[in-house]
C-alpha cells in the first residue's frame, strides 16, 4: 500500500483543545505575572497567573491549569526573545 502525503504529516501532539481555545486571552491576563521584571527579585509571579487563571476558567481542574502556566511561560519567554532579536 503506498504511503500518501496525509500519512507523513506530522501528528498533533496536543490533545486539550479546550486549552488551545483560550490560550491567547490566558496569555493576556496573566502576562503581568510572567514578566520576571514585575516580579519580586527577578522571579516572575507564577502563583498569581495560577489564581487568576483559576479565577477566570473555573472549569479547569488543577492539571490543565498547570500545563496551561507552563506553556503561557514558554511562550512569553520565546516571544521575549524574538522581539529582543528584532529590535537589536
Amino acid at each position: 500500500m503506498p504511503t500518501t502525503i496525509a500519512d507523513k504529516a506530522p501528528r498533533e501532539r496536543r490533545r486539550d483543545t479546550a486549552l488551545r481555545d483560550i490560550f491567547e486571552d490566558a496569555y493576556e491576563r496573566c502576562l503581568p505575572f510572567l514578566d520576571p521584571q514585575r516580579g519580586i527579585r527577578g522571579v516572575p509571579l507564577v502563583h498569581q497567573a495560577i489564581l487568576t487563571l483559576r479565577e477566570h476558567y473555573p472549569h479547569l481542574d488543577m492539571l490543565q491549569v498547570y500545563v496551561l502556566v507552563q506553556a503561557l511561560q514558554r511562550t512569553h519567554q520565546a516571544r521575549r526573545r524574538q522581539n529582543h532579536t528584532d529590535a537589536g
